[in-house]
């Protein structure tokens, strides 16, 4: 997937990779990345639950740093979340009804990765 002139997202052996044009560099613009999610995105630890991972250990803070400074990630997860399901035990998990409203509330955005799906495999969906 590519935006001409500013960045491609490619796959590979050692997997999914972020190239930035330097052109795109030029103007001084930083890129914003909005990462959209479920209890994996926002950092849930099985081993002590309603606990989060660091901010450095979640992936969302590991691709941070790995892109560094001219990059920002924004973390948008939320436990529960579903694609497009409402969860009778959890108020405003339909991840579908909150994308939009989410990514307006941080516009302008450059990527948007979306991390759903698990939580729609729950038995009373």
């Amino acid at each position: 997937m590519c935006f001409p002139g500013r960045w491609c997202l490619v796959s590979g052996d050692r997997g999914i990779s972020l190239s930035v044009s330097r052109r795109f560099f030029s103007g001084g613009d930083m890129i914003r990345i909005v990462c959209f999610g479920d209890s994996n995105t926002w950092g849930f630890r099985p081993d002590q639950p309603f606990q989060r991972y660091a901010d450095d250990v979640r992936w969302t803070g590991v691709l941070q740093r790995e892109l560094g400074d001219s990059f920002t990630v924004i973390e948008e997860g939320l436990n529960g979340r579903t694609t497009i399901w409402d969860d009778p035990f959890g108020e405003y998990r339909n991840g579908k009804t909150y994308l939009q409203p989410c990514l307006e509330s941080h516009r302008e955005l450059d990527l948007v990765i979306l991390m759903l799906g698990i939580n729609d495999l729950k038995a009373y969906f």
